[in-house]
């Protein structure tokens, strides 16, 4: 099952590439609706790969995005979200 994953990485990730016309619609619908920020919670593995993606949303979307460990998204408020 693992190797299956293994396998199929490279053909996602090239539909992820291929597909980025798909990104660009996602912030102007984030945008259109007022969204002004972007915060992603996870634990451990989810949380690195939220890490991750921060400064990718952030260049697609133009909107300010943060990760939070799902131990510390009860304090939302103790981030700078601005």
């Amino acid at each position: 099952m693992i190797k299956d994953y293994l396998r199929e990485t490279p053909v996602r990730m090239q539909e992820m590439l291929d597909n980025h016309e798909s990104y660009q619609e996602v912030a102007k619908e984030l945008l259109v609706n007022g969204i002004q920020k972007i915060i992603i919670t996870g634990s451990g593995t989810s949380y690195h790969g939220g890490l991750n993606a921060v400064n990718f949303l952030e260049k697609v979307t133009g909107l300010k995005a943060i990760a939070i460990a799902s131990t510390s998204a009860h304090n939302v408020n103790k981030f700078k979200l601005n």
